[in-house]
């Protein structure tokens, strides 16, 4: 309560009001924080496990081969700036539960298991790069045999 010349004015309801919304606001802004924050974690995990499937497949056309070649490569190449979406995450979380905002459970979960996860894609990588080696020179032993046979097609024509 002030009193400005005859007039007296009370500015408690003024403050808590604008208390309440600066209150709301910041619950606002960390949900949107949080909600932003596990849709990147839940975005990196889908990534690395979809393209980890998609590599483990075994191809069946040559096609799918190359796919599945250029995926590994594009991913090799870019493994470390995978990777580098990491720190930003962890921070991220780190700044959320520094100002005491609730992360649930299962996304707590995610994050703590996101190192696995990492080793995870890099053994597939591997794992998917010896595979794709073996299929490589398999289609390659088949397309030669195939050949060969046309050749000796060819040449029973010929004759």
């Amino acid at each position: 309560v002030q009193t400005i010349q005859f007039v007296l004015l009370d500015c408690q309801p003024l403050k808590f009001a604008l208390l309440q919304h600066c209150n709301e606001w910041q619950n606002k802004f960390t949900t949107l924080l949080s909600e932003m924050a596990t849709n990147k974690l839940n975005d990196l995990v889908f990534f690395l496990n979809d393209n980890c499937e998609k590599l483990s497949k075994p191809p069946e056309t040559l096609e799918q081969l190359g796919d599945s070649l250029a995926l590994l490569e594009q991913l090799k190449s870019d493994q470390e700036e995978i990777g580098g979406r990491f720190p930003p995450l962890y921070e991220q979380f780190n700044i959320l539960r520094k100002h005491e905002v609730q992360v649930d459970e299962k996304v707590q979960e995610k994050l703590d298991d996101l190192g696995n996860e990492w080793q995870k894609f890099a053994t597939c990588l591997h794992d998917s790069d010896i595979m794709l080696k073996k299929h490589k020179d398999k289609f390659k032993a088949g397309l030669l045999h195939s050949a060969e046979e046309y050749k000796k097609s060819v040449a029973t024509l010929v004759d």
